[in-house]
């Protein structure tokens, strides 16, 4: 939980002071240019995600999920504590944004690679018959990473002038990433790997190429949870980075308005997020992942409706809309997604098909959305955007097959028998060609 709280803490902090970082960074008479430059350096990260899920996923199925663990969250902390000693634009020119652009990589690589090692390393020890309760608690703690970071921001706007906080008060948050980080790295240090994990490091079923032997065997699953990741990815992005930042632009709504109402929000899928998590480990993944797509297609519409009346009241209540919905999805999720591979490649799987979708739909959310709306005029872009990744993933999920109440070693001897009769058919298909062969010899 704790390197998904750092993960999520690093990126809220920078998505909630954009339109600051934009002056600090990337200087300019039109502040929608340096606002748009800013939210395009927030997306780089989600372009080397990818590249994490691919590296640490290999790792995490070659070395162990726990060694890799450690690695991302020191990399994690590292690149974000970098972030607030780094020189503003003013003090050194192009260097500023290019070193940026250098740590948000760095963090987006850690990004990469933490959801793999984690997912695998908390389904691995549930219980089976709990699997959904205990992995929701990841993706639920990512609400305590945001608010951390909204809280963080909202200080500082309350308690600085706008001058201090481009001056030298933007770099306090990146800097408080590194207690955090270390705590983490302490209780990493402390855990043991998971059981599915050596056992099949014991069997020798490790392949040497884990990300080939996952492409190869189930792509049609890494297929499956990319297009379940789509809506996760664009909710959580669209309704707890990009709102604030879309208030501010669009609606005139300041921080010390808006941060509360999202606070709020942020608490309530973190609270949420298990109970939703432990509903699917009795009526199954499929009907509360279904139920929460649909609940965003005819709720989204309505929050962002709220939004628009700029009050309190009413920003609030479209935030709790926003976070009842995310913890419907999000809860059975980890669950869902972990239970369709084996041991012995499944980080590697979750780094292909998590990361691709939230490199493209995750970063990018922030920019295209601010392009959109300013191009078109149309003040509910967001809500329209996020419809159509729910009915995508909707579609997904109902053709997907239902896993929830088996345990890791029914699920790898499904999966590995399936397998064995594929390769054994080949096998006998190769033995039978010799043998004509033999024959006409």
């Amino acid at each position: 939980m704790l390197g998904h709280v750092v993960e999520y803490y690093d990126f809220a902090v920078y998505a909630l002071l954009a339109p600051v970082l934009a002056q600090v960074f990337f200087p300019s008479d039109n502040e929608l240019n340096s606002l748009l430059a800013t939210l395009g350096v927030f997306g780089v990260a989600y372009f080397v995600r990818p590249l994490g899920g691919l590296l640490f996923g290999h790792l995490g199925d070659r070395i162990g999920r726990r060694n890799t663990l450690l690695a991302v969250i020191l990399m994690m902390a590292g690149a974000t504590t970098a972030m607030g000693l780094l020189p503003t634009y003013n003090q050194g020119g192009l260097v500023a944004p290019i070193l940026l652009i250098v740590c948000r990589s760095l963090q987006g690589l850690s990004a990469g690679g933490e959801y793999g090692g984690s997912a695998s390393f908390v389904a691995e020890h549930a219980p089976p018959g709990r699997r959904g309760f205990f992995t929701s608690w990841l993706h639920g703690s990512t609400g305590i990473g945001l608010t951390l970071g909204a809280l963080t921001a909202l200080v500082l706007s309350a308690v600085v002038s706008q001058d201090a906080l481009e001056s030298w008060a933007w770099r306090l948050p990146f800097l408080l990433a590194l207690p955090l980080g270390l705590v983490g790295l302490y209780l990493r240090l402390r855990l043991d790997d998971t059981p599915a994990f050596e056992a099949a490091k014991k069997a020798g079923t490790i392949p040497k190429l884990p990300l080939v032997e996952a492409v190869r065997l189930h792509w049609r699953a890494i297929l499956t949870i990319a297009g379940m990741v789509l809506l996760l990815t664009v909710s959580l992005y669209v309704s707890f980075t990009y709102v604030t930042t879309y208030l501010k632009t669009f609606l005139d709504v300041p921080l010390s308005r808006s941060l509360p109402a999202g606070i709020a929000g942020m608490l309530t899928f973190f609270v949420l997020a298990p109970v939703f998590g432990a509903l699917s480990d009795r009526v199954g993944r499929k009907p509360v992942l279904a139920g929460a797509a649909v609940g965003h297609i005819i709720g989204i519409y309505p929050a962002f409706l709220l939004l628009q009346n700029r009050s309190f009241v009413a920003i609030l209540f479209a935030y709790l809309i926003l976070g009842t919905l995310y913890a419907g999805y999000v809860g059975p999720f980890t669950a869902a997604v972990t239970e369709r591979f084996p041991a012995n490649v499944r980080a590697a799987s979750l780094g292909i098909g998590y990361q691709l979708p939230v490199c493209v739909f995750g970063g990018l959310s922030p920019l295209i959305l601010t392009y959109l709306t300013d191009a078109t005029g149309v003040i509910l872009m967001p809500a329209y955007y996020v419809i159509g990744a729910a009915v995508i993933s909707l579609l997904v999920t109902l053709l997907m097959t239902e896993t929830a109440g088996k345990n890791a070693v029914e699920l790898d001897a499904v999966v590995g028998t399936a397998h064995a009769d594929r390769l054994g058919s080949e096998q006998g298909a190769d033995e039978n060609d010799e043998h004509r062969a033999h024959q006409i010899r």
